[in-house]
Formats: C-alpha cells, structure tokens, sequence
C-alpha cells in the first residue's frame, strides 16, 4: 500500500529523508526510497509514535525510521531494514514509548 506521513519530523520520523522540520500536509513516502532494502516493497501496516515509524512489509520484513535513540543506529531519515528479525517472518509491530 501507499505509505503518507506529516507533522514534525525533528528525528526524521516521517521517513521523507528531508531536512524539513514539519510537513502540513501529506506526503507520500515513496517506495522508489526503500530500493536499499529490496527491489520492491508493498507496505501492510505503519506503526508509529513520537519520534520514530515503522513499517511491516507484505513478506513480514520490518523498516525503520526516525530516532533510534537507545540503539547504536543514531537516526535513519528513511526506511533501512531491521535484519535483526531475518529471516523470522514477523507478522505484527507496535510502537510505543521505551520499547
């Protein structure tokens, strides 16, 4: 699916990989930036909360953005991929504060 982010974006939470501090409107994020990760990514499921997003995939890989503050990956400003989960098939993410 189509993945759209707005508001703040001081830890790059929106995934935009844009400097912007905030976005009034809806952007897209566009698949054409997840080409790091694989050759094609169809997005079922965003989770996000106050500084950092994620994204579950439709082949249960899960990205990242935004703030990894309490991680030794600092900020992504768009999505990478979580190879700690390879090769788990995840099937559901949740955000939270302190996870």
């Amino acid at each position: 699916g189509d993945v759209f982010a707005w508001g703040w974006n001081w830890a790059h939470q929106l995934g935009l990989a844009s400097a912007r501090p905030a976005l009034a409107a809806p952007a897209p994020l566009r698949p054409l930036s997840l080409l790091r990760v694989t050759a094609h990514v169809r997005v079922a499921y965003v989770c996000a909360c106050a500084d950092t997003s994620l994204a579950l995939t439709d082949d249960g890989n899960v990205l990242q953005w935004g703030s990894v503050e309490h991680s030794e990956h600092g900020h992504f400003p768009s999505p990478m991929l979580l190879t700690a989960f390879l090769p788990i098939n995840v099937i559901q993410i949740s955000c939270g504060p302190s996870h």
